[in-house]
């Protein structure tokens, strides 16, 4: 509480104005101290709460004054909702206090004797097989491994993991578990001795089961019958289309259907390439298959797909590739163009999200890690409760938001599901733009609409999908929260950075009338140059070679890591967009680009960068006027970051300074460097939130375009006072070139 940003600060200024969020802070800081007042006279454990979602303040329900402050109405009224029903949330626990009962101090004796920290611990042990050896860990090593707690009654108790298991694909990899009463045994005993933890449905321990064929039919005609929204969805679109191919599976034939169909109603399919040779449509395949394609011939994970297309009445697939001419690029590049239409108006996606690759069935026997486990509890008196925990197959949203979970919040963008399906970029748009969905996940089926998401292990009530729940956002806000989440994911070809989100973007430009430049909006694109990639990767290489990515440097796309944008508040504009331009490489106007740039005005400010290998970052500073030297910045680069120019190994000296984003799999020649560059001024923020902000880029002088100076950005920064801004120079009605 004591590390406020300037942000809170702000808001906590604005905050002691208003005498009701005057009175919920000290309200919010009362409750607060009583809790660690009386905590060791109750018997209340500072660390869980005894597993209970009352008596914090915390607990949903609790007015907090100004740190509420930052929340518009609709989240408020989502967290008053919320705490009508007992509920908390405790985030970012360390997992040494958790461990508190099995670790011993120097006199051997345990740091914690809460029942109910140990029972976290017993379930951890349940679902982690190395957790046992992890008391042998360093208390910093611990300190930096954390657990969350998810307590609402009613509904199963939620243990969220971060760094207790590894993930190379994704750096502090979370897991989330569910606990749940294995009987009814432990919800009808009346003391409040007991986990809060309500009931669940068991999950059938095969995806091919009757079991999950019957809630794949339930899901479907509940959603058919009684979600308006979704019907409204499917009947919205002015224009009628049927994709170019279709996959006829009939009970006895399948065949490529490329005659006049009329309007028929289609499955598409959501799946991993993996590298595999899978068949696929060919210019010297394409006859063979309007015959008939052989059963035996299709992969394991085709194979799935139609069954479970012929178990719900549909006679129609489309599959990528079986449905689009594999050897003719002109025939790719125009179905590519059309993918958003395909999956948007297909009546159902089915999503392999188990299967690596198409010989991998997703019809099949769950894996034994996801199996539900028995886990006792053992209260002050009478025999132990048993309890059973099982991984979930959807990490769980903030509890402060209800059963409220819509698009475009950072838990949509962040939380990644588990299954090899979810780590594919193609399959975010795919997903996305589906107006139903069913996966399958390695623990469990989820159908997901445009009014709910139900897991074969939930019981009703089941939480929204609807947009703007939790209040309104901008166009261009989602746009950005959308290439969050895409950019988490991987692509095979590099080329494909944009074709890939394409069918997203087009449905944008239906929304906001915006000319698509390289992945950015014409009327946002001063905000939309502020991406910045995720940290962690200042010694990598991210810039795509030009071979596998021409896409310019002020394109997020340009770059391989997850990118994310800052909300910044109360942001004013300091620089002019002149004009844009981009060469694409085919018509189609959301597909791979050639080259591009941007002409922008505005203050330009000659600065320095260098790299500090001790802190592994890179900093920015510059000399003002009187030859001082201003406070150094952080900023996010673009990836491991390059001196150019020759150095004198004997002198030390470096002729023709600059700088240069590294491409993918490039080394560093100098560590320690400290060389030119150049601070594009872009906008300032609210007083005491981020002041001025832009962007880090050096002068490309062997890069002509027409008689303007070229640029290449190298990273984004902010937090920088207006000295920056007023020391810069203006840059002139010409401007300059970002490209």
């Amino acid at each position: 509480m004591s590390n406020l940003t300037a942000s809170e600060l702000a808001l906590f200024a604005e905050g002691t104005k208003d005498p009701d969020k005057r009175a919920g802070s000290i309200d919010h800081l009362g409750r607060m101290f009583s809790r660690y007042l009386q905590g060791s006279l109750s018997g209340v454990c500072m660390t869980c709460n005894n597993l209970r979602p009352t008596g914090h303040e915390e607990s949903l329900g609790n007015r907090r004054g100004f740190w509420d402050a930052s929340l518009d109405n609709a989240a408020l009224a989502a967290r008053d909702v919320a705490g009508k029903v007992p509920s908390l949330q405790l985030d970012e626990i360390s997992l040494k206090d958790i461990m508190g009962p099995r670790l011993r101090n120097e006199k051997g004796e345990p740091l914690s004797t809460c029942r109910y920290c140990a029972f976290v611990c017993d379930v951890l042990d349940a679902v982690f097989p190395r957790f046992a050896g992890m008391g042998m860990l360093s208390y910093a090593s611990l300190r930096l491994k954390k657990v969350g707690l998810t307590i609402c009654e009613g509904r199963p108790l939620i243990i969220w993991c971060r760094g207790l298991e590894f993930d190379p694909s994704w750096a502090h990899a979370r897991v989330d578990i569910e606990v749940y009463p294995k009987t009814t045994k432990a919800s009808e005993q009346a003391h409040g001795d007991l986990p809060t933890a309500g009931p669940a449905r068991p999950i059938p321990e095969s995806s091919d089961s009757e079991e999950s064929l019957a809630f794949m039919r339930q899901a479907l005609e509940d959603c058919n019958k009684n979600h308006t929204a979704c019907q409204t969805i499917s009947q919205a679109e002015d224009e009628i289309f049927v994709p170019t191919r279709l996959i006829y599976i009939g009970q006895d034939e399948i065949r490529l259907c490329t005659e006049s169909i009329g309007m028929p109603a289609w499955v598409a399919m959501s799946h991993c390439w993996g590298g595999s040779t899978i068949i696929n449509l060919t210019n010297a395949t394409r006859a063979a298959f309007e015959k008939a394609i052989a059963w035996e011939d299709l992969p394991a994970t085709f194979q799935n797909a139609v069954t479970v297309a012929r178990q719900l009445d549909f006679h129609y697939i489309w599959i990528d590739s079986l449905c689009i001419v594999q050897d003719d690029p002109a025939d790719w590049e125009r179905e590519a163009a059309m993918m958003g239409d395909v999956y948007g108006h297909a009546k159902l996606v089915l999503g392999a999200g188990s299967s690596p690759d198409p010989h991998t069935p997703f019809l099949r026997p769950r894996a034994e890690e996801w199996a539900a486990k028995d886990v006792e509890f053992h209260p002050k008196e009478g025999e132990p409760v048993t309890y059973m925990v099982r991984r979930r197959a959807v990490l769980a949203a903030r509890l402060d938001q209800g059963l409220k979970e819509p698009p475009y919040t950072s838990d949509w963008a962040t939380l990644r599901r588990p299954g090899p399906l979810y780590q594919r970029a193609w399959a975010f748009q795919e997903a996305y733009l589906a107006p139903r969905i069913l996966h399958f996940t390695p623990g469990s089926l989820i159908y997901e609409c445009k009014t709910h998401r139900m897991l074969e292990g939930s019981l009703p009530p089941y939480p929204s999908t609807a947009e703007d729940t939790l209040g309104e956002l901008t166009l261009a806000r989602k746009w950005q929260m959308c290439v969050k989440a895409y950019t988490y994911r991987r692509l095979t070809f590099p080329k494909d950075k944009l074709t890939a989100i394409g069918g997203i973007a087009t449905r944008f430009q239906k929304l906001n009338g915006y000319q698509y430049i390289a992945g950015l909006w014409s009327e946002n694109l001063l905000n939309d140059l502020l991406w910045h990639a995720m940290p962690g990767a200042e010694n990598q290489g991210l810039a795509y070679a030009t071979d596998d990515n021409s896409l310019p440097s002020f394109s997020w796309g340009s770059i391989d890591r997850g990118v994310v944008w800052t909300g910044y508040r109360g942001i004013t504009h300091l620089a002019k967009l002149l004009g844009a331009h981009v060469n694409r490489k085919s018509e189609n106007v959301f597909g791979d680009v050639s080259t591009g740039f941007i002409l922008i005005t505005g203050r330009l400010l000659r600065c320095r960068v260098r790299f500090d290998p001790g802190a592994n970052e890179y900093l920015a500073y510059y000399h003002r006027p009187d030859g001082t030297k201003s406070a150094e910045q952080w900023f996010p680069s673009d990836g491991m970051l390059i001196a150019t120019g020759s150095r004198d190994v004997a002198s030390g000296t470096v002729s023709n300074q600059g700088i240069r984003r590294a491409n993918i799999g490039e080394t560093r020649t100098w560590r320690n460097f400290d060389t030119e560059a150049s601070f594009l001024c872009v906008a300032k923020t609210a007083k005491l939130d981020f002041d001025h902000i832009g962007l880090v880029a050096h002068h490309r002088k062997e890069i002509v375009i027409g008689d303007w100076k070229t640029y290449e950005r190298v990273g984004a920064i902010s937090n920088l006072p207006e000295a920056w801004y007023n020391h810069a120079e203006e840059i002139g009605e010409k401007g300059i070139v970002l490209a």
